[in-house]
């Protein structure tokens, strides 16, 4: 298993849970000074010990492992003491968030048919549609082909048991692109967002499915209408409105009652209660972090590169890209934002992670590195260069 290869980080319950391949690596309770040292040691003993789980206390940090048969993709979601994650061998797993104990697991195929997928032997309907968690239910989805049937499911979050199905949506009389009619569907790949009213189901490459939450009833996929270029494995998700991929880190809204596109595009947005925040890139080839009311009006921009992510935590913004890491002040409404701290990281940052006082970083090639303060919050709130130098 290389070591320096890692699919999805995510952080929830300040647990980081790292996707290799087919191996469910979760990390808790870690201590900032050791945390990099003690990643370190945890992926050298999954290099060594390959097939076998392993599971260890080091300095306040404890390491677990959870096989699946499949490559895991996209991020878990949890609430509580559980934490749940798909695969490629179409299982939703739910495992205990201190112990990484299984607790339930759940199929979402009709049957055990295998397939070769992406070179890996993998269930004939991988799960894709990846985890949401909302009230008493997570939501998830197997198949990726509508003519061999999509299933997407609302589980009891606590036992695994069936809330309801839906396996109609793939075989819909619907336009195609082109306006040519036929029998198809939205083929989940990717990770699911939740209103209080809505499930959106992100179809790969086109626009998302979006369906009643509670009564699993398809409200609309507007396959054919979603346009050249719009669609993709990323959404956004508030009330009233969707984001979904243009291009590159481009997204449109769109009605999240009837489907319909709108006017407003921004780059992957980061939204707020009461704002929209986006990294951009101006004619002249500058970048920039903008705000933008709920109205879509421009309220503000500040010299900042967010090329790589761009992330909210409490009161400020995370910018990352060209190398630097930006910490952006949110103005009180009428005034301006202001830069709180610049700090030098790996130019090839992809996402930014933040949890109980430290920042995550994951990079392009697979690295991961931690920073934090080593005093007191009260004495100096400022970002500190990783301990230890090694990175995962």
């Amino acid at each position: 298993i290389p070591t320096t290869t890692c699919s999805v980080v995510s952080m929830i319950h300040n647990i980081i849970y790292i996707y290799y391949y087919n191996i469910f690596l979760f990390i808790m309770n870690f201590n900032l000074e050791e945390l990099t040292k003690q990643l370190s040691q945890g992926l050298l003993r999954i290099a060594k010990d390959k097939g076998h789980s392993v599971c260890g206390s080091y300095s306040g940090a404890m390491f677990g492992l959870f096989f699946t048969e499949g490559p895991v993709r996209l991020p878990a979601a949890g609430r509580d003491d559980k934490v749940c994650f798909c695969s490629d061998d179409g299982y939703l797993y739910c495992v205990d968030v201190m112990t990484g104990r299984l607790n339930w697991k759940f199929y979402g195929g009709p049957s055990q048919q295998h397939a070769i997928g992406n070179r890996r032997l993998v269930s004939a309907w991988p799960a894709r549609g990846g985890p949401v968690v909302q009230g008493e239910h997570v939501y998830f989805s197997s198949s990726i082909w509508p003519f061999m049937g999509i299933f997407i499911y609302s589980l009891e979050l606590e036992t695994g048991a069936i809330h309801w199905v839906n396996d109609q949506a793939g075989s819909t009389y619907i336009k195609q692109p082109h306006s040519a009619p036929s029998f198809a569907g939205v083929a989940p790949q990717g990770a699911f967002a939740a209103t209080q009213k809505h499930l959106i189901v992100p179809g790969g490459r086109s626009v998302p499915a979006v369906f009643d939450r509670e009564t699993c009833v398809l409200k609309h996929f507007e396959l054919n209408a979603g346009g050249k270029g719009v669609g993709g494995s990323f959404v956004a998700a508030e009330e009233e409105r969707y984001f979904v991929h243009t291009r590159l880190d481009g997204t449109r809204s769109f009605s999240i009652s009837d489907g319909k596109k709108r006017e407003f595009t921004v780059n992957r947005p980061v939204l707020g209660e009461s704002h929209v925040y986006s990294a951009e890139e101006a004619e002249d080839g500058s970048k920039r972090v903008s705000c933008y009311s709920k109205d879509n009006l421009r309220l503000w921009d500040i010299p900042c590169d967010g090329s790589g992510d761009l992330i909210q935590a409490n009161q400020e913004l995370i910018a990352a890209g060209g190398g630097l890491l930006t910490r952006i002040s949110i103005p009180d409404e009428g005034k301006n934002p202001a830069i709180k701290q610049t700090v030098e990281i790996p130019l090839d940052t992809q996402r930014v992670l933040v949890a109980d006082e430290t920042l995550l970083l994951v990079t392009k090639s697979g690295d991961i590195l931690a920073y934090g303060s080593t005093t007191s919050s009260s004495q100096n709130d400022a970002i500190e260069q990783p301990i230890d130098s090694r990175s995962v």
